[in-house]
């Protein structure tokens, strides 16, 4: 073998430094290719922590040049809140320098900002060929970031779990529970998620149900196929069943492949029990809506009919399934009503709700119903009308009900005519057109005379009947305009509008009594009547109601006074009377109450005697501010206003029969009172007794009472009046009439009664002195004769002259009355006149004259 001339032999101390320089630099070679492409950065430090050295990867990692570093501490690069554990290290390294020592550090990028680097130090200061700390650096900044984040969404995972309250779960190819909500956990009776873990739900159900839901989830895991809103019936451990709407879907991972299943179970047992009860309540209403007596109808925004309960079909004869989908007011509305019930619904359609209104429904037999609608209206979440339920009443009977009711409540059921509420409104709208108008207007009270008679003689239904009869011909003989109302009883009032002078008003009335005058037939009979008119007029007499009416009230009055069958037109004159005895009325109410009335008493002293046989009781009324009163005036108040029965009447006949006890107990002859008894007062079925009640509260014997009773009251129903007669009798009690020949008696009837006394009536006495052989002579005559003959004890009332005295006596007149032997006084005096009584032989003396 041959060799080059100048190649080194083996063995040659050249060649072997030759390879090994060839070696170690391949070996450098090697090193710094390692350094300049590795990913981590070697750092070498001087035990104080100056940089020595940089592996080339710095620019790669921090940006710096490689020597950039180099002779600076390397705590200048650290973040400030590393320091102290970077200091720490090195000493660490320096107690310990065979440890390694492992730490992360943030340290500023070239650029400024922080990279964070896991180290791993060691120290070989001790090696001959280093020298220095060796640290060896990874940049995990964006390891860590992702950590980080990782830990943030396993954070937020837990937390949801955590929160909510659905049983959210993972599970593995196994069915085993890997992750778990704490709802789920509840749901199944444990306190914590984490306990769910690893197990499966054979642990937490029944054996049958566990194996359900495991077959379920492997077939999920096998098709792929997601499972949504499944309800299922569970029974939990403590033996509850609840309703779980469960969802499942298959958990794929990135490779594709199925891991587990991903399910979410929500308790929706309070909800299905919801539903059961608003079903229930569906049916309920259902039921209810079918049943109710109620008309139920239910409309959309189209006016299109979506519910129709059993009362509609009855009320219409269409079936639900005729009509649903129909439109309403095309079906059921009347032509003439559509335009209106429309509107209605437009307003109803925009939320603009009237609460009721009425139309008809038209029915499928042509009838025309009144029907009473309340509606209600059903929004969508919009807060838009979407339906209208309307509830509805079938009124038409009530309505027709109703009309005859306000018919009947304002017009006079006998007559027709419009009563008194109806003429007042009528009333009321004439005088106020008459205002706008300028105009005038009459009222008239019309009062039919002596009407009583015909009901008491032929009843009352002949009453009725002529009272039919009289509206028809007030009707027939006034305007259209005109208005005839029926108070009540036998009085009727006209409203006569435009009629505003005393000469209309007056030609009006004359028609008005004219067209009554002619007989009318009742009941077989020809009845005459007349009547009393008062008219008032407006606005010259009164410009509202009440008063026109009330004067016109007043002016009738006037006309009954003045003769009745006549009419009076309202003056302010009689206004002002009027009111004087409507106070005075008001003052006698309270004159017993306030003791302002007093019996005076006139003796009717016996002519052959001398003697006082009786007293007869004369009402007094002092009034505190008027003085003495005249019975004239007082007394027709006390008959109109009842007065006379109670409590005057009362008090009279209590306190004349107490005074008659009074004077008997003092030791005077005994002798009757005699009471005048008013057509009221006898009339009462409670008259008798409240004689009786006198008699007995007083003490004083029925012999010594006697009642004075009107010629004229005693006939006017002898029969009743001899009925009450017979029971006062049976008490004792006289009985007299008073005024005889005033009125117009029939012997046979005066016969029948049990009368004692006849008073003959003053008039006739005067008489005496008109012509010494004629005058009333010969009617006194007569009258004693027929007195005795009937045996009844005969009275002279109103004896003034001594001529009148005498003649009386010679013609047997038993007693006499009068201002010539005693006027009337009061009871105190009366006693002493009693106690020096006259005697026949003074009659014609001055002595007799007290």
């Amino acid at each position: 073998m041959r060799h080059p001339p100048d190649a080194p032999e083996p063995g040659d101390p050249r060649t072997e430094s030759s390879r090994v320089r060839a070696a170690l630099d391949r070996r450098k070679a090697r090193f710094r290719s390692l350094m300049i492409n590795s990913w981590d950065l070697t750092t070498v430090l001087d035990a104080a922590g100056v940089i020595l050295y940089d592996s080339p990867s710095l620019q790669s990692i921090l940006g710096y040049p490689q020597p950039g570093r180099l002779g600076h501490n390397l705590m200048a690069f650290l973040h400030p809140e590393d320091l102290s554990p970077f200091q720490q290290a090195l000493q660490a390294l320096n107690t310990a320098p065979d440890q390694p020592c492992q730490a992360a550090y943030r340290v500023r990028h070239a650029s400024g900002q922080w990279c964070m680097l896991e180290a791993v130090w060691i120290n070989r200061l001790g090696d001959a060929n280093l020298r220095g700390i060796v640290m060896n650096a990874r940049d995990v900044t964006e390891r860590q970031r992702l950590e980080t984040e990782l830990a943030e969404e396993r954070h937020l995972f837990r937390s949801l779990l955590a929160a909510i309250p659905d049983g959210v779960y993972f599970k593995d190819t196994a069915s085993r529970f890997t992750h778990a909500s704490l709802g789920l956990a509840h749901f199944l009776g444990v306190e914590r998620s984490e306990d769910l873990q690893g197990k499966t739900d054979f642990d937490f159900m029944p054996h049958d149900l566990a194996l359900a839901i495991r077959e379920d989830e492997q077939r999920i895991m096998t098709t792929r196929e997601a499972h949504i809103a499944q309800m299922t019936r569970l029974k939990r451990r403590d033996g509850r069943f609840r309703w779980i709407s469960s969802s499942k879907v298959p958990l794929v991972n990135a490779q594709g492949e199925v891991a587990g299943i991903i399910g979410i179970s929500r308790d929706v047992h309070r909800m299905k029990r919801a539903e059961q009860a608003l079903q229930q309540e569906r049916d309920f209403t259902n039921t209810v809506l079918e049943l109710v007596g109620s008309l139920v109808i239910v409309l959309d925004r189209q006016g299109r009919i979506v519910r129709f309960n059993r009362a509609c079909e009855v009320l219409t004869g269409y079936s639900a399934q005729e009509v649903l989908g129909q439109s309403f007011w095309s079906l059921f509305v009347l032509p003439e009503e559509r335009e209106a019930v429309g509107a209605t619904f437009q307003l109803l359609a925009a939320g603009a709700f009237p609460n009721s209104f009425e139309n008809h429904w038209l029915t499928r037999s042509g009838e025309k119903r009144l029907i009473a609608w309340i509606n209600t209206a059903l929004k969508d979440e919009c807060g838009e009308v979407e339906f209208i339920i309307g509830t509805g009443q079938d009124v038409t009977e009530q309505r027709r009900v109703t009309e005859v009711l306000a018919y009947q409540a304002h017009h006079d059921a006998l007559t027709g005519l419009p009563n008194r509420s109806l003429f007042l409104d009528r009333l009321e709208q004439a005088l106020a057109a008459a205002r706008r108008q300028g105009t005038a207007l009459a009222v008239a009270f019309v009062d039919l005379d002596r009407f009583k008679l015909v009901n008491d003689t032929l009843g009352h239904a002949a009453g009725d009947e002529l009272l039919q009869g009289v509206a028809q011909r007030l009707r027939a003989c006034l305007r259209e305009v005109d208005t005839v109302s029926r108070m009540g009883g036998d009085e009727f009032l006209l409203l006569l509008p435009g009629v505003g002078s005393v000469g209309e008003a007056s030609r009006v009335i004359r028609k008005v009594i004219s067209v009554l005058t002619p007989a009318f037939k009742v009941m077989g009979h020809e009845v005459f009547v007349t009547a009393s008119v008062g008219v008032s007029l407006s606005p010259s007499d009164a410009a509202d109601a009440q008063t026109l009416l009330s004067h016109a009230d007043q002016a009738m009055y006037r006309a009954k006074e003045a003769g009745k069958n006549a009419f009076e037109i309202f003056s302010t004159e009689q206004s002002g009377d009027l009111r004087g005895r409507f106070e005075l009325e008001g003052d006698l109410h309270y004159a017993v109450q306030r003791s302002e009335l007093e019996l005076h008493y006139q003796p009717l002293i016996e002519i052959g005697s001398g003697r006082v046989r009786a007293v007869e009781a004369l009402l007094r009324w002092h009034h505190p501010r008027l003085g003495l009163i005249s019975p004239a005036t007082f007394i027709p108040l006390a008959e109109e206003s009842g007065l006379i029965v109670r409590p005057i009447g009362e008090w009279v006949l209590a306190e004349a029969c107490r005074q008659t006890v009074a004077w008997q107990r003092a030791g005077l002859p005994n002798f009757r009172v005699s009471v005048n008894v008013s057509p009221l007062q006898f009339g009462r079925e409670d008259f008798v007794e409240t004689v009786a009640s006198a008699l007995a509260f007083s003490g004083l014997e029925g012999r010594w009472l006697e009642l004075e009773l009107t010629e004229t009251l005693l006939m006017r129903r002898v029969s009743e009046s001899a009925r009450q007669l017979a029971r006062l009798r049976e008490l004792g009690v006289s009985i007299a009439i008073d005024d005889f020949g005033t009125g117009h008696s029939s012997l046979a009837y005066l016969q029948q009664l049990p009368i004692d006394t006849l008073k003959i009536d003053r008039s006739f006495i005067l008489g005496l002195d008109d012509s010494p052989q004629g005058g009333t002579r010969p009617l006194i005559q007569a009258m004693i004769a027929m007195g005795h003959a009937l045996e009844l004890t005969v009275v002279a009332e109103g004896v003034e002259t001594e001529a009148q005295l005498q003649w009386l006596g010679q013609q047997g007149c038993d007693l006499t009355q009068g201002f010539l032997l005693a006027r009337p006084q009061p009871a105190e005096k009366l006693g002493h006149f009693l106690q020096a009584g006259p005697t026949v032989n003074s009659l014609t003396g001055p002595s007799h004259r007290r």
